[in-house]
């Protein structure tokens, strides 16, 4: 399918523009797979009332995301300075077995192949161009959503400021913080190491290597398809504003009202990133959710615990379809 651009627009002169392509894709890793994966990048516009032309609102942000499957829509956000593509690695296995659901793998504003406009310099601009972008994608419907660290954090924002837009949620050692507090997190250890592969590194793989709780060729291979080349496509000025203005306005601790779906806290034991203790402080504001605290699991805890991580993960997923079919009309 050659490119194509879509658009919607609506009463007030403001359009929805969306380029996708429909490929086999090798970017993301899937295309060993059957199936096609949809590429895409949202701008939102205005109509010149003079011109007729488009005017990018935020000037130049795009948000770039790529779908998988069908079925119930699914956001699924990566952790800071990366992309979509290691949440790509570590989702996909778990639909090989498992139907009905279509992923949305964006690349949050400033990261992967999204665009950010100067004008965004504080965490919370980013998660109202996510919120917008969901209310665009599927108006009405409601997300299952899925957030790694920095994107574990702004799930949370999600859930706390439009509860009523997601079925369930799944925050994946999630970043409380910009930069946790010494007291909040365990100190480093390496629990199973592979000195053997330390000769083999190149510089810019050691300190991920050797930050891991788990070391072995696969995740270091991973680490080199995944998130080595998704850090060249960082939008480091743009992030370290972020960095400064990290903390949304509202206290995401704090909600106004508890969240009673499914939701399930993956946290790691060993991990001296972001720990577990901050988001234990949560558990009262999610009465039905699981809390895990893995042994053998720090920052990567999917790839490090991926056994236990398919388990838990395909657990919440039935209880979110379990919910949904008690809820249908």
């Amino acid at each position: 399918m050659r490119p194509q651009n879509v658009c919607f627009p609506n009463a007030d002169n403001f359009i929805l523009v969306i380029n996708f392509r429909s490929t086999h894709c090798g970017r993301c890793g899937l295309g060993r797979q059957a199936f096609k994966c949809i590429h895409a990048t949202v701008r939102v516009c205005r109509i010149d009332p003079e011109t007729g032309g488009l005017q990018s609102l935020r000037m130049d942000t795009q948000v770039h995301y790529e779908i998988v499957g069908e079925g119930r829509p699914m956001l699924v956000l990566h952790g800071g300075y990366l992309d979509h593509r290691h949440m790509v690695d570590a989702l996909e296995p778990i639909f090989e077995h498992r139907q009905g659901w279509k992923r949305v793998y964006i690349d949050i504003p400033g990261h992967g192949q999204s665009k950010v406009d100067v004008s965004i310099d504080a965490h919370e601009q980013v998660l109202d161009i996510i919120l917008e972008f969901m209310e665009d994608f599927a108006p009405g419907e409601r997300f299952a959503i899925v957030g790694e660290s920095r994107g574990g954090y702004l799930a949370r924002g999600i859930v706390c400021k439009r509860p009523e837009m997601v079925s369930g949620a799944m925050f994946i050692v999630p970043g409380r913080y910009v930069v946790a507090s010494q007291e909040s997190v365990p100190s480093h250890i390496t629990l199973v190491k592979a000195d053997d592969l330390i000769p083999t590194l190149a510089p810019n793989e050691i300190s991920r290597f050797e930050r891991l709780v788990v070391q072995n060729l696969e995740i270091l291979e991973k680490i080199r398809r995944t998130k080595l080349p998704a850090a060249e496509f960082a939008d480091v000025d743009h992030l370290k504003m972020i960095d400064d203005n990290y903390e949304f306005s509202f206290d995401v601790d704090s909600p106004a009202m508890l969240f009673e779906k499914p939701a399930l806290f993956l946290l790691g034991r060993q991990d001296a990133m972001v720990g577990y203790r901050d988001a234990w402080k949560a558990i009262e504001n999610f009465p039905r959710a699981t809390f895990a605290i893995l042994d053998k699991a720090g920052h990567s805890l999917s790839w490090e615990q991926p056994q236990l991580f398919f388990a838990l993960a395909n657990e919440w997923l039935r209880r979110v379809e379990e919910l949904d079919r008690n809820s249908a009309p």
